[in-house]
């Protein structure tokens, strides 16, 4: 049996590629540069790759504006899912048509084309896109979405959320074992309340109530949901850099290994 190979996950935050206090404004010039930072990181570090990106002022704002949030809603108004799907996409296929400019080769798998909840969590993924997009080389590109929810209807999921679903999935079965989470925000990594940066964090030893709150309203959770993310991530054996995505260069360093600031949640060493 062939050994299966390691897998980098990135997470682009909707704060860092949009401006979240206008809505629908992304920050094109930031998205560009993202993009080109992973093409130069891929070109040394080869492991396959999986980006994820948040919805920022565009879903988010929908979302708010129709009463749809994570975790459910029962009666969903139907304009308001295809509204928010449709702002989330709007996004996405801006972010993907920059990777594809700088020669990532992106596929493109918004998560309610392949997902369902149930009662606000995704547990229904079909893998097989996924992982023949891995086989061939392409880079699968997900999104914080509006997706359909058994019990609830709609729910909105979290980029965090599909994430680590994937890796609970893949790590389950298939070729590739998730290795390294890499998360990019508009802050130097995890804030204490004070606002200094906690270098590192063990899975075990969070206090999401230290932690400083998200200036802009956020639908899915900001900060505190990528953390538990984190967490869920490190329990699975996978590593975490919560860094600041605003700082030129650090995304391909990142993507290199190379040591990076920002925030390290280390794999749990029971996993």
């Amino acid at each position: 049996m062939s050994p299966r190979q390691p897998l980098s996950l990135i997470k682009l935050g909707g704060s860092l590629i949009t401006d979240k206090a206008e809505p629908e404004t992304p920050r094109t010039e930031t998205i560009a540069r993202l993009a080109a930072e992973i093409a130069a990181g891929r070109a040394s570090d080869r492991l396959p790759l999986i980006v994820g990106h948040g919805s920022g002022s565009f879903g988010h704002s929908v979302a708010a504006e129709f009463g749809i949030s994570q975790g459910g809603t029962t009666e969903p108004s139907s304009a308001g899912v295809s509204a928010t799907q449709s702002a989330a996409h709007r996004l996405h296929r801006l972010v993907v048509a920059s990777l594809a400019d700088h020669g990532v080769l992106p596929y493109s798998l918004p998560p309610s084309s392949w997902c369902v909840v149930d009662e606000g969590e995704v547990t229904i993924l079909t893998m097989e896109p996924l992982c023949r997009a891995l086989d061939l080389g392409l880079v699968p590109v997900v999104c914080g979405d509006v997706l359909l929810d058994r019990q609830y209807g709609s729910s909105i999921a979290s980029t965090e959320s599909v994430l680590v679903a994937l890796a609970r999935r893949l790590e389950e079965s298939g070729d590739f074992a998730p290795a390294r989470a890499l998360w990019f925000g508009n802050t130097a990594g995890v804030l204490d309340s004070v606002g200094a940066t906690i270098p590192r964090l063990d899975p075990d030893q969070v206090d999401l109530d230290s932690l400083r709150r998200p200036e802009v309203p956020d639908v899915t959770g900001g900060i505190h949901l990528r953390l538990a993310a984190t967490q869920a991530l490190a329990r699975l054996g996978v590593t975490s850099l919560i860094a600041d995505g605003r700082q030129p260069g650090l995304v391909q360093r990142a993507l290199a290994g190379e040591a990076c600031p920002g925030t390290l949640v280390p794999a749990d060493p029971r996993s």
